[in-house]
């Protein structure tokens, strides 16, 4: 019949030879789909750093290797980026089982492998890729200017343990270098090291390195936004930056850094800012 596909049988030793071809053509396709010009510049067009860098298992991990990468987006918004057998991210774009801009910022930009390289498109690796990967053995290029601000990655440490429910480290070692000690500017009480309690901890300012006592800082802050006033250090006037916030999004709250980004003052980061004509697409899909 004209209209009706003929099928055709497969013998026993052809079978792995014809499923090689499918994935091979899977994979292919896949390829072509990810890794487009256009798609590779849409991914790769908005400014984002890394943060912070950890290891979640080493390299020679039974399991495979992985590393976790705090990563600051175009929006401000704090991402965790794992690589490892399993790409994963916590980006809305991924959750959604997409592979996202902040994965493969880290792929190229951080990990330095080459934008066509294979394993930068994969949706999994192996342990032995793995390895290469995080190793640094397909590392290709030398790429600069990775990290934010030390103040900025400061403030998502803090902010990071925070959210975790965890008491931060006390003030160890200033900006400025200047010591814990004299009086506390607005109680006038000793100030020292290794506080382990709003009283005790230390704040310290970023432009002129002094310090005061986070309870005394948090009171010194409320009375200037009662009077609405900027925040500013007690002693140099300096204007202090806002602590980091939780922006609501649909998978979660996210750690917003915006207000210390200098790279993302000033900048639109609505989805219309970022992506233009894109955006009414993108909202699309995402209803």
């Amino acid at each position: 019949m004209g209209g009706r596909k003929r099928k055709v049988a497969v013998d026993d030793e052809d079978w792995l030879e014809n499923l090689e071809a499918v994935d091979e053509a899977a994979a292919s396709q896949s390829k072509k789909k990810r890794g487009s010009k256009k798609d590779k510049k849409e991914r790769s067009g908005h400014r984002m750093f890394m943060l912070d860098r950890k290891t979640i298992a080493p390299l020679g991990s039974e399991g495979g290797p992985i590393e976790e990468f705090a990563v600051l987006g175009a929006t401000a918004n704090v991402y965790q980026v794992r690589v490892g057998r399993h790409p994963h991210c916590t980006c809305p774009d991924a959750v959604k089982g997409n592979l996202c801009k902040h994965y493969l910022y880290v792929m190229i930009r951080v990990l330095r492998l080459d934008q066509n390289d294979p394993l930068v498109w994969q949706r999994a690796l192996l342990t032995s890729e793995a390895n290469e990967v995080l190793s640094g053995a397909r590392s290709t290029n030398r790429v600069d200017g990775v990290m934010a601000a030390a103040a900025v990655c400061t403030a998502y440490k803090r902010a990071a343990v925070g959210s975790a429910g965890e008491e931060p480290e006390a003030a160890s070692a200033p900006p400025a270098g200047r010591p814990i000690e004299g009086d506390c500017p607005i109680c006038f009480d000793d100030l020292q090291p290794g506080g382990t309690t709003p009283a005790t901890r230390v704040v310290t300012c970023d432009t002129c390195g002094n310090h005061a006592h986070e309870e005394c800082f948090r009171k010194w802050t409320a009375q200037k936004k009662a009077a609405h006033q900027s925040v500013t250090c007690v002693y140099c006037r300096a204007p202090w930056p806002e602590p980091p916030a939780a922006a609501g999004t649909d998978s979660g709250a996210y750690i917003n850094l915006k207000a210390l980004s200098a790279e993302h003052r000033g900048v639109d980061t609505s989805l219309e800012g970022l992506y233009g004509e894109t955006a009414r697409w993108i909202r699309y899909r995402s209803s």
